[in-house]
């Protein structure tokens, strides 16, 4: 009876983990991305427990984009285009959150992100190193 129940525990503590990774920890699904050109990305962060979730899976990726105001706080709903060297877009999307994790191959990269009508651009280099890239709009 004991080894039934310590069974039945041990199933459902690995469901509630699995359910915790699945959402993000509060709530939020966050769903890993990849576009058809093998881009892998993840856009989120809406509190605190999400960005925890999300920094412990940096390692998987090689660009952060973060994108506040100039008072430092935490900015959402912003578009983002990502074109190569050649100009080819690599990754077009919307992020609902102020954090945006990228896998792209290492090379020279155009990105373009956008917040309530105002575009900033950067060009960066990327390795195979986690490269941080911050988006600062006066709002």
């Amino acid at each position: 009876m004991k080894a039934k129940i310590r069974s039945l525990l041990v199933v459902v503590g690995l469901m509630l983990l699995w359910h915790a990774i699945a959402v993000g920890f509060n709530g939020t699904i966050i769903e890993k991305r990849t576009t058809d050109q093998g881009v892998a990305y993840l856009g989120g962060g809406v509190g605190v427990e999400e960005r925890d979730w999300m920094q412990n899976l940096e390692q998987e990726y090689n660009l952060k984009l973060i994108f506040a105001g100039v008072d430092g706080k935490y900015l959402a709903d912003i578009a983002v285009d990502i074109q190569d060297d050649n100009g080819d877009r690599v990754l077009e999307t919307y992020v609902d959150g102020p954090w945006l994790l990228v896998n792209l191959p290492p090379g020279s990269y155009r990105i373009t992100a956008a917040c309530r009508g105002s575009a900033k651009s950067r060009t960066v280099l990327i390795t195979h190193h986690l490269r941080p890239v911050f988006f600062h709009w006066a709002v």
